[in-house]
């Protein structure tokens, strides 16, 4: 099962940008298992047929009426974290036309072709495929500007994007509605009104809710509160965990055992899931 990756501030200066923080920040996994349709979980399905990429969509399992085609994969996207913002990127139903993107195809090709075999590495490979491949899916959809509204409507705003990145790799900062302006070259009024337009909040209530993200993660990784609430730029444990009971509803040190317990469901089920393809091949 993959480890929680590591919170940490990334360099300005380095050649990261805001989706190297997301997805360095949270997880991805893809169990190829098709969820039951009265889920609202995201679902990865790649149709096609000869075994060769056509499609590649992301229903909800509750919206799979109409059927899935000609599947060649199927797989439940979960997102690992109760609070990981990743889900969050997908319009409803997206399709994309794999045969037209190559970069999307190599790896459609790539991940259907995993998924059939036993070799080693099967499960190492399906994850890093599943990432790069949503990784790609993120790009196309900002490139197109077809979603105009939330961390994607930023995102494919050419100033904005600017101060999003500034705000995610530097999430501790004492950031005032000036700085962030001045990241975008915007005045303070421009900036405040494009940036609740585009994003669908004010900058500091997405400020706080990127900071207590993090943080959260960071209790789920065994990080104590007080270095938690410093590092996450927060004057004190006790506003610190104000905000948090705001957000989440209940205390940073609550969400940490709540934390502690769905990973060791996780687990369990990991290797479960491991047991379980271990026998389907000895029988094979």
């Amino acid at each position: 099962m993959p480890e929680a990756k590591e919170w940490r501030d990334f360099d300005a200066k380095s050649d990261c940008d805001l989706l190297d923080a997301l997805f360095c920040s949270f997880s991805i996994v893809l169990p190829l298992e098709c969820p039951r349709q009265n889920d609202k979980a995201t679902v990865l399905v790649v149709e096609g047929r000869g075994g060769k990429p056509e499609k590649i969509r992301f229903p909800l399992a509750c919206d799979l009426k109409s059927g899935l085609g000609r599947p060649l994969l199927v797989g439940h996207l979960r997102f690992e974290g109760v609070v990981n913002p990743l889900p969050g990127f997908f319009p409803p139903d997206i399709s994309l036309d794999a045969e037209q993107d190559g970069e999307l195809h190599a790896v459609a090709q790539a991940l259907v072709e995993e998924s059939t075999s036993d070799r080693c590495g099967r499960a190492t490979a399906l994850h890093s495929l599943s990432q790069l491949l949503l990784l790609y899916v993120v790009r196309k959809l900002i490139r197109s500007g077809a979603v105009m509204s939330g961390l994607l409507g930023g995102l494919s705003h050419s100033a904005l994007k600017r101060a999003l990145f500034a705000i995610h790799a530097r999430p501790g900062q004492a950031w005032r509605i000036e700085d962030m302006a001045a990241e975008a070259c915007m005045s303070r009024s421009r900036f405040m009104a494009v940036f609740r337009q585009q994003v669908g909040m004010p900058p500091a209530a997405y400020l706080s809710r990127w900071r207590l993200l993090l943080a959260k993660r960071a209790l789920e990784g065994g990080e104590g509160v007080k270095h938690v609430a410093s590092r996450a730029g927060f004057g004190s444990v006790a506003s610190f965990s104000r905000a948090y009971v705001r957000q989440f509803g209940q205390s940073p040190v609550e969400g940490l055992s709540c934390a502690m317990r769905e990973a060791n469901v996780r687990q369990r089920d990991w290797h479960m899931e491991k047991a379980d393809l271990a026998n389907r091949h000895s029988i094979e």
